[in-house]
């Protein structure tokens, strides 16, 4: 599972990107969690890079509100980058286009 996700820090600490391959399932919510609550606030953008997901459900929708809760709902701090056109539109029935900034 650990394959599934990585983190990596940019920006000297300023962007923190999650990267998910596969499907973004439940099954990734303690690696998920531990990538954005490891890094210590002071301003950092998180990047959620979706070019390898296949899939997401409702679990990784939950997931990534949580992650804008960790931000105090700072849409200009999540940004979720590089989705299909699948995934986009799971987003878009979703309305995340408007909790955080979609590219």
């Amino acid at each position: 599972m650990a394959e599934r996700i990585s983190v990596q820090t940019k920006d000297n600490g300023k962007t923190v990107e999650i990267r998910i391959v596969g499907e973004f399932l439940f099954d990734l919510h303690a690696p998920f969690r531990e990538a954005y609550r490891s890094v210590e606030d002071n301003g950092v953008r998180f990047v959620i890079n979706l070019a390898a997901t296949t899939y997401l459900d409702s679990s990784a929708l939950a997931m990534i509100l949580l992650l804008l809760k960790h931000v105090n709902n700072d849409a200009s701090r999540v940004i979720l980058r590089n989705a299909s056109p699948a995934i986009r539109k799971i987003l878009s029935v979703a309305q995340f286009n408007q909790l955080a900034t979609v590219e």
